[in-house]
């Protein structure tokens, strides 16, 4: 597994997976690929693979694992349906929850997963150092991160407030709490996640200066409050894309750092992983509550009790159906659109609707005027509607090449001399990685501007404040060791 740390081996096989995938696309049109069994068995072996490699390449921490996971696990979500002996894995549209209509878009997504396994950066973005490392060098003093932080917490509870204010989860059922949504719930998500994202810079400014212990207890006890708060709020009215996905870049960013190992235990003990603490079961109990949720908001009673289909945790095969309907759509009747009109329609929503605004139908919007559907944008959808199976291949290295800059970033700005409003840019594109590869990028593409936006005033403001005399100069450290492969 080491080998596939070096650029020259991986980037091949990046490159002949995507030519993988548009020979598979131009095949299955021309009726010389089979849609069958083996070839469904194919994709499922190809995307756990995937995950194990993205596992090795960067560990638990790392954010090419959570990004491989995240999207390799729709792929394979209906095996979890046929392994416990029910037909279907989803409710709606079960003309195309067959072995013909699934295999060559599960073979050409796991290729697409694939693709992020290998291409991303395997770096982790922790920002607590272990012995021998950097430590995290804040822009700003004490009393600026304490000022900054108490804005940030306050916009991370209201946005929280504004994303979801409909009626709470298990009152009613899906239809309703939909219906009921509010108009600017993109708009708000992805504020919410960039308030989040910056309130972890300046805590992290906080615990790293000397700021005095009542001080940065107290600002501990707001951070950690805010946070808890407006996570509770958001999923108890069933918005888990936008907090699953902050909470995991919270478990990578305030990762353990490691002790330093010592030779004194004459008992010899078997060595666990580092990733074996407190946090780790704590993030494992909130996944465990966010799937109930996708079980239980659809219907209000537990799909296990039907007798002919199940959800795999969390209902994402919901959004796996979305996208083998739109990839049999597109190869067969076409959706009438233009090449790329769903990401132009993207574009002229970023104002909230709430602004009285007319909004753009997205893709899901022009999807389900062909096939009634339950929810679910599989991060493949779009393409494959705007540009088929080249589509894929290419959003696919988008993806990476975006998710590699987020992390490099990050690691800049908590180690080096990089600006606040890169990190905001590379923090909540990690953040809302859910978001993108379960829902389609519309929120991200918000969350890219307001990032844009806050993060430019505070590094004006911060040269502002250089040029009256206030602030300090940030210590750059010698050598690039954390800024390797």
């Amino acid at each position: 597994m080491r080998k596939l740390g070096s650029l020259s081996i991986r980037l091949p096989i990046v490159a002949l997976a995507g030519i993988a995938i548009v020979l598979v696309d131009y095949l299955y049109d021309l009726g010389i690929w089979p849609s069958n069994d083996e070839t469904y068995v194919l994709g499922n072996c190809i995307a756990i693979s995937a995950c194990i490699i993205a596992f090795y390449r960067g560990g638990v921490y790392a954010p090419v694992f959570w990004f491989t996971l995240a999207a390799g696990y729709v792929i394979l979500s209906p095996l979890f349906s046929y392994s416990l002996g029910y037909s279907w894995y989803s409710i709606a549209a079960r003309q195309y929850q067959t072995m013909s209509a699934m295999s060559i878009p599960t073979l050409e997504g796991a290729l697409a997963v694939f693709m992020l396994a290998m291409s991303m950066s395997a770096l982790p973005i922790s920002a607590r150092a272990g012995v021998g490392e950097p430590q995290f060098r804040s822009r700003f003093g004490p009393r600026t991160n304490c000022f900054w932080l108490l804005y940030a917490c306050a916009g991370v509870l209201f946005f929280a407030w504004l994303a979801e204010p409909g009626p709470i989860i298990g009152m009613v059922d899906l239809a309703e709490s939909r219906s009921n949504r509010f108009a600017g719930t993109r708009f708000a998500g992805g504020a919410w996640a960039l308030f989040s994202v910056l309130s972890v810079y300046f805590y992290l400014g906080i615990t790293s200066n000397a700021a005095g212990k009542a001080l940065t207890l107290t600002m501990r006890v707001i951070f950690y409050l805010s946070i808890a708060a407006s996570l509770t709020w958001l999923i108890l009215h069933a918005r888990r894309s936008e907090t699953l996905g902050f909470m995991l870049y919270l478990y990578c960013v305030l990762k353990p750092p490691k002790k330093k190992v010592t030779s004194e235990l004459k008992v010899r003990r078997l060595p666990l992983p580092d990733f074996i603490n407190r946090q780790t079961i704590a993030l494992g109990l909130i996944v465990l509550l966010f799937a109930a949720i996708g079980y239980f908001r659809t219907t209000l009673t537990w799909q296990f009790e039907k007798t002919d289909y199940v959800q795999a945790p969390g209902a994402v095969a919901n959004n796996f159906l979305g996208y083998v309907t739109a990839f049999d759509i597109a190869h067969h009747s076409g959706f009438g659109i233009y090449p790329g009109q769903t990401y132009v329609n993207q574009i002229q929503d970023l104002p909230p609707q709430f602004m009285g605004l007319p909004q753009a139908p997205d893709a899901y919007d022009i999807l389900s005027t062909k096939v009634n559907l339950i929810g679910g944008e599989y991060w493949l959808m779009e393409p494959v509607m705007n540009f088929g199976g080249l589509g894929i291949a290419m959003f696919a290295i988008l993806i990476s090449w975006l998710a590699t800059c987020a992390i490099h970033a990050m690691r800049r700005a908590f180690f080096k001399d990089g600006a606040i409003h890169s990190y905001l840019q590379g923090g909540i594109f990690i953040a809302l990685m859910f978001r993108t590869l379960w829902y389609g990028p519309s929120a991200e593409t918000n969350g890219a501007i307001e990032a844009v936006l806050a993060g430019g005033g505070l590094y004006f403001l911060w040269v502002l404040g250089r040029a009256a005399g206030f602030g300090r100069r940030v210590p750059i450290p010698r050598g690039s060791e954390m800024l390797q492969h």
